[in-house]
């Protein structure tokens, strides 16, 4: 269950928080939101997609071979490639719009990670304590880049019929297959014979990264078939072993893709 508040010293003021220490509670997540600037660091580790939000297509981090089952977390809940998603990584906190065009940020008080005593104080003296600044600047920069430039890039995608669905089938560990559903990826062939006109309305849009970005992603497949054979070998082991864990898939901080910027260009 989760009750989100506005972050405020009546609500807050006398709780603290703490950054996740295990991600158990997104076992069930089979794919995980991804904002723009996300993805060109998510595509370098693990397969990206997009599902369909009403008239949106958002990019999301393919996580499982099924939508209800995240094989990124391992038994003791450690997130096992070295790059979780903000919406993962930022709990207890989220922004949301006001409407009056800026962001109120937000708190999850139901979290496990808020309680009374133990970790960084919301508040301090007259406003929010330094250690919540940062987590403040980055979930908005992701809400400005996630509401019309996103919907730009989605429209541009569509109106080029550059979406298809993407019926992937994954091969269980005792050999059954299975499919991924509701995942839509960019038509490689459609992409191909778009004519330089067409290429400009989507650079307009700062659409290409992520176009190239997903097609990348998907040599990150293989990956989701290993971590299922993988995870029933794996027995809950110590924090500290997280870099044995990320030798055995191959993983590294040096594996990053540079695609020579960290997010979109500003319009």
């Amino acid at each position: 269950m989760t009750t989100y508040k506005p972050v405020n010293p009546e609500s807050f003021g006398h709780l603290t928080w703490r950054s996740p220490s295990h991600y158990k509670h997104a076992t069930g997540m089979g794919h995980v939101t991804l904002s723009p600037r996300e993805v060109y660091r998510a595509a370098a580790l693990m397969p990206v997609a997009f599902v369909k939000k009403g008239q949106r297509f958002d990019p999301v981090a393919v996580a499982g071979q099924t939508a209800d089952h995240n094989l990124f977390i391992g038994p003791d809940g450690r997130w096992l490639v070295r790059y979780v998603p903000a919406a993962l990584r930022l709990q207890p906190f989220k922004v949301i719009p006001s409407g009056k065009g800026d962001a109120i940020l937000c708190a999850d008080v139901e979290s496990a990670w808020v309680s009374p005593s133990g970790g960084n104080p919301f508040f301090e003296g007259d406003g929010a304590a330094p250690a919540v600044q940062p987590i403040l600047a980055e979930l908005t920069q992701m809400l400005s880049e996630s509401g019309p430039p996103l919907k730009a890039i989605s429209d541009a995608l569509q109106e080029h019929s550059l979406l298809t669905p993407w019926d992937i089938t994954f091969i269980r560990p005792d050999g059954t297959q299975v499919a991924h559903k509701g995942l839509y990826h960019i038509d490689a062939d459609v992409l191909g014979k778009l004519t330089g006109a067409a290429l400009e309305a989507l650079h307009r849009v700062h659409a290409l990264p992520m176009i190239y970005a997903q097609r990348l992603s998907t040599f990150h497949l293989p990956l989701l078939d290993r971590l299922a054979r993988m995870h029933g070998q794996l027995a809950p082991a110590p924090t500290t072993g997280l870099d044995s864990v990320d030798n055995l898939f191959g993983e590294s901080s040096d594996d990053i893709i540079k695609f020579g910027f960290d997010a979109p260009p500003k319009p």
